[in-house]
């Protein structure tokens, strides 16, 4: 019973934010997170996590930055010391939060943090991320290190980034894959090499 009661305060809260009431979906999704509890288990533990995160993202929607990066790094302490017991269970997460921080630095016009987040998640994914997942990750953070100026970092970032995705078949269909050589198009052409940049375009 206390499983359908949380889904059922999830689907509530998508249904007010859905409807533009945040209030509303912040409070179904507290409701959830206190029926949930502490969590007994690596899969309460891990709802948990998710759970959080669907909050703090709801803050960062309506430009409550502060109050989502307090939340996001609360949530990711608590899977820091979720991994001593269930080593590896939340590596996945890990990457996500440490994005979803970046994504709110970035935001804020914090990039020399947002690059140390997006470290920590790259971290976090070096041994259980998938090529796809990793390689999006350092796309992520050489647009970071791209808006900081950093463009012979951002560049190293996005080739990297390329080769991993040029590993999987089909990468030619990934709007992922798109976005790194376009990225790395433009910061080349930025940082005057426009001739690869060209050669990029034409891809």
């Amino acid at each position: 019973l206390k499983t359908e009661l949380i889904s059922l305060c999830e689907t509530l809260g998508d249904y007010h934010y859905d409807a533009g009431d945040f209030t509303g979906a912040i409070e179904a999704l507290d409701d959830a997170i206190a029926l949930l509890g502490a969590g007994t288990t690596k899969e309460d533990a891990q709802w948990l996590v998710s759970l959080q995160r669907r909050k703090a993202c709801l803050f960062d929607d309506v430009s409550l930055s502060e109050k989502s990066l307090v939340l996001f790094r609360q949530t990711i302490a608590y899977c820091e010391s979720s991994e001593r017991f269930y080593p590896g269970a939340f590596a996945r997460q890990l990457v996500t939060l440490w994005t979803d921080v970046s994504v709110t630095l970035q935001r804020i016009g914090e990039h020399d943090q947002a690059i140390t987040a997006l470290d920590q998640a790259l971290a976090a994914g070096a041994a259980t991320a998938s090529p796809q997942d990793f390689a999006w990750t350092l796309v992520q953070r050489g647009n970071a290190l791209d808006m900081s100026e950093r463009a012979a970092e951002a560049i190293q970032d996005y080739d990297k980034a390329i080769s991993l995705f040029e590993t999987l078949p089909d990468h030619n269909h990934l709007p992922e894959y798109s976005s790194a050589l376009f990225n790395l198009a433009v910061t080349l052409s930025k940082s005057g090499n426009p001739q690869r940049a060209v050669e990029l375009y034409d891809r």
